[in-house]
């Protein structure tokens, strides 16, 4: 059975007295017919994969804004899939991003809802990512890392109360048919009320052949919940903070390698919505890059300020953008018009293709520039234990 109501009840969360004793101490019954208790990383909404900030401060995009989205447990980019001489190769521009929280395990989301500091929601919302590339000119190594956390997140199921009772009045039936079970299960079996063992080996296997049914219809009427889910909140509003620091190095050699590039972003987006659902969503993102040069050894800024407008559904999306940077050491101001696409083929796959003109402030210089990205996460059907 690929989803239960406990399991996903349990992955929600106790929100009621009732919910808490019935999860805290469940019945031997009940964890033989469900399998066993999940926990928070058994559920993964694949809303689009987010930028990572690693593989940001490596690829040379038109556009630096870094998309907020919801943690994935591990999440991988892959960019530069031409040469200079626009042949198809195999990428070196490489990075992956894991969420800690989404490993942990024996949680629930009574204790991801704990109001003050709360580091099992701080793990849940911070993400760790690592990148590697190698400069198509000097051939050099190059190596990022990066810390991303969401303060804001409206796209979270764990927090959404229609989720939570929704799920709740699917386990009140749940609950209806088992107790029913148990009903008839002593009325064939001639049992007294008082000797009935709910925890016995033969009122299990009675459940686990009587039970089929229900848990079907209980796992699509799940299944159902998660798609309209992602289908009206694919574009919440939610506000990311972002670091992440580069080196390179003439060789692979980590020892032989030094800190050039240090990166900030913010960015918020904001949902826009009609009566009838998502229309769109707003991106405001701010990167500000300090980026060593060479030949005085001095770091220089690179300020970038980004506006993205998205319409689409959660599977296909288009978007349109407009950029301004401040280049500190060519001592120029740019802006850059740029739009693209994001496609979902299949679950846990996306390709991200975009192309827009930066212009030159001082020299009235336009060039074309464009971006081709896949990016992978962990299907929402898998399981790592």
């Amino acid at each position: 059975m690929k989803k239960t109501l406990l399991l996903l009840i349990y992955i929600l969360g106790a929100v009621s007295v009732k919910a808490q004793d019935l999860f805290k101490q469940p019945d031997t019954a009940t964890i033989a017919t469900l399998g066993k208790l999940a926990v928070m990383s058994k559920t993964n909404l694949n809303f689009a994969v987010p930028d990572i900030p690693a593989f940001n401060i490596l690829d040379n995009n038109p556009s630096t804004i870094l998309r907020p989205s919801n943690p994935k447990a591990i999440a991988l980019a892959f960019s530069k899939f031409l040469n200079e001489n626009n042949k198809l190769v195999i990428p070196p521009s490489f990075a992956a991003e894991i969420a800690p929280g989404l490993f942990m395990k024996n949680y629930t989301l009574e204790d991801y809802r704990k109001k003050g500091i709360n580091m099992i929601r701080f793990l849940v919302k911070a993400r760790v990512s690592v990148g590697t590339t190698k400069d198509s000119t000097t051939q050099a190594s190059k190596l990022a890392g990066g810390l991303r956390f969401t303060l804001i997140d409206k796209g979270d199921f764990r927090n959404d109360p229609n989720v939570i009772k929704a799920i709740f009045k699917l386990e009140e039936e749940y609950n209806r048919a088992v107790d029913s079970l148990k009903t008839k299960f002593r009325k064939e079996k001639n049992v007294p009320l008082l000797q009935f063992d709910p925890n016995s080996d033969e009122f299990i296997r009675y459940l686990q052949e009587n039970l089929p049914d229900k848990e079907q219809a209980t796992d699509q009427t799940i299944d159902q919940l998660i798609v309209e889910y992602k289908q009206t909140h694919w574009n919440a509003t939610r506000l990311d903070v972002a670091y992440a620091v580069s080196a390179s190095a003439a060789d692979s050699l980590l020892a032989n390698s030094s800190v050039n590039v240090h990166s900030f972003w913010l960015t918020q987006s904001v949902a826009i919505n009609s009566k009838s659902g998502p229309i769109g969503q707003l991106l405001l993102g701010i990167n500000d890059s300090y980026s060593r040069n060479v030949a005085d050894d001095k770091f220089y800024n690179l300020f970038n300020l980004s506006v993205r407008f998205y319409a689409g559904s959660n599977r296909i999306k288009g978007y349109a953008e407009g950029e301004y940077k401040n280049d500190d050491f060519a001592n120029e101001n740019y802006l850059t018009a740029n739009g693209g696409v994001e496609i979902n083929p299949y679950d846990g796959i996306w390709f991200q293709f975009n192309a827009g003109i930066e212009s030159e402030f001082s020299s009235g210089q336009n060039k074309i520039v464009s971006g081709l990205r896949i990016l992978l996460s962990m299907p929402e059907k898998f399981k790592f234990n």
